[in-house]
């Protein structure tokens, strides 16, 4: 698994990190890029790339449709 950008390797993010990933593993996702962008009010939003399955998997996971 996989998270970008890199920028987003910041002290406090590696909790979060670790709450999706446990989710992911979860959801048996295996192999998957999780990436982080600022949506159109300044919230996060993550979209995932990867096999169709484990996107398909990981929107589940999140309720993303």
């Amino acid at each position: 698994m996989d998270f970008r950008p890199s920028g987003f390797d910041q002290p406090g993010s590696g909790a979060l990190k670790e709450q999706i990933r446990s989710k992911l593993n979860i959801a048996g996702v295996v192999a998957l890029t999780v990436i982080f962008q600022k949506g159109p009010r300044g919230e996060v939003v993550f979209h995932f790339e990867g096999l169709d399955e484990d996107v398909a998997k990981a929107r589940a996971a999140f309720d993303k449709r």
